[in-house]
């Protein structure tokens, strides 16, 4: 009887084994099998499935070349002569730069590069006056991959080229950011002429920080809002300093760490 019952539990351990085995084979598969899905499809929507060009952007199409794919578009007149120009951000379309992420964040990240291009336009013909691939980050990153893609957009407004990014991370930061860069045709050049930002945190969403540079008067305004919930009033602090500018930034030889963060890579 008691070898009956030792050989019972043998089996019995013996099946539970197979079956956990079995279970985190299933699990397993299953999961490469999520990540596999999930790349076809961005691989399809990143690489295949590419927007059509319409009838009013179909004209710069001789400047996206092959295997790139149009982003944004802005369309304005940059250097005063009353006719539209156009800025452009693409995209390469490099399957080899999808990357599946085994860390947290976004299961697979498209670092493939971006540039942004600005076009001159005369009597109907367009020019290439400046190609940066630097300036503008890929929508993912290896190297923070829980932070969204933070090209906020592209805008030609008052004569002057504006690039909007934005920070939001799913991990490791509460904050969230938005940043305004205005640059002005100078001297055959895009200069970076002024900053406008906002910050808050969303461990404490009471307090709220605005900032604008004025980078050819050398001059930053700081607004810091405070919500005080026990009085149900607002705090506003107000904040102006100078600052030395010794020559204005040119676009055309920023990288993106040296635009946003204030770094030399």
């Amino acid at each position: 009887m008691i070898k009956m019952v030792k050989k019972f539990k043998i089996l019995l351990t013996v099946f539970i084994l197979v079956v956990l085995c079995s279970l985190f084979f299933i699990i397993n598969k299953q999961g490469k099998e999520s990540v596999d899905t999930d790349l076809k499809s961005l691989a399809k929507r990143e690489l295949v499935d590419l927007p059509e060009l319409s009838e009013q952007t179909k004209k710069y199409d001789a400047f996206i070349p092959h295997s790139w794919r149009l982003v944004e578009v802005a369309e304005g007149d940059l250097n005063k002569d009353g006719q539209s120009d156009t800025a452009l951000v693409i995209q390469k379309t490099d399957k080899s730069m999808l990357k599946v992420n085994t860390s947290l964040g976004s299961n697979l990240l498209n670092v493939n590069p971006r540039k942004i291009i600005i076009l001159f336009q005369n009597n109907g013909k367009y020019s290439v006056v400046l190609d940066n691939e630097n300036v503008i980050p890929s929508s993912s990153s290896e190297d923070d991959s829980c932070v969204d893609d933070m090209l906020g957009g592209l805008e030609i407004k008052n004569g002057n080229l504006q690039i909007n990014y934005g920070f939001w991370s799913s991990c490791g930061s509460w904050g969230v950011s938005n940043n305004n860069f205005v640059f002005s045709y100078r001297s055959n050049q895009f200069k970076l002429i002024e900053q406008e930002g906002s910050y808050f945190s969303r461990a404490n969403l009471n307090v709220n920080t605005k900032t604008y540079t004025n980078y050819v008067t050398g001059e930053i305004n700081t607004t810091v809002t405070t919500f005080v919930e026990s009085s149900g009033k607002e705090i506003v602090k107000r904040e102006t300093k100078k600052i030395k500018i010794e020559n204005l930034k040119n676009l055309a030889a920023l990288t993106f760490k040296q635009l946003y963060y204030g770094k030399q890579d």
